[in-house]
């Protein structure tokens, strides 16, 4: 199966660092807790010149290069590439952090088969498809980049946060807890379409 990856979210630990500068720009004392939507600037309520001006600092002070890997991220991704193809695909803005993103996979022995940047006017469904990729699965944590797969009848494992809490019921995103729960589930939608190959 092609099984698609985000990255920040899922296999980055990314928000820990987003707010430990944020927190000292703006002198608050910010968790995860707070942030209850997908965007930082309307879960925070900062304008977008201060958020713009947030991710040019956070780039500069080579923020990228130190976020730590999610726990059991790389032991996760070296199982499932015995068996799978590891399509990541991330929101991450190509034009400033690709060579960085690149590294930090190489600096944590990450395991991916493809890495796809989604541009700023198509979805992951899109990007992985105009790629020349079709998806079998993908593991998310933003709602909106997993419901247009979802809607596609492509499942959708969204690992649980605060900021995706509060979305309607869909019936091809199941909630985990973690990336330990991800590979149970990959290999009971590897045996239903084995199943749907027999039957057809």
């Amino acid at each position: 199966m092609n099984v698609g990856i985000d990255i920040d979210g899922v296999l980055a630990d990314s928000v820990p660092s987003f707010l430990a500068l944020l927190n000292l720009m703006f002198g608050r004392q910010w968790t995860p807790a707070d942030i209850v939507t997908y965007r930082f600037e309307d879960a925070l309520h900062i304008s977008e010149d201060d958020a713009a001006h947030f991710w040019k600092l956070f780039a500069r002070q080579g923020g990228w290069s130190r976020i730590r890997p999610i726990k059991g991220a790389v032991e996760f991704t070296t199982r499932l590439a015995k068996k799978h193809a590891i399509i990541l695909v991330t929101g991450r803005p190509r034009h400033y952090v690709e060579i960085e993103t690149k590294a930090w996979l190489r600096q944590h022995k990450i395991a991916y088969d493809e890495l796809i940047f989604v541009g700023n006017d198509e979805d992951k469904l899109q990007a992985s498809r105009g790629a020349g990729f079709r998806l079998d699965l993908l593991i998310e944590d933003s709602y909106e980049y997993g419901k247009p797969l979802a809607d596609a009848g492509i499942p959708v494992l969204l690992i649980d946060y605060p900021w995706n809490r509060n979305i309607p019921a869909h019936p091809h995103i199941r909630r985990i807890r973690s990336l330990a729960d991800a590979p149970k589930i990959i290999l009971e939608i590897e045996q239903q379409a084995r199943q749907q190959i027999k039957q057809s």
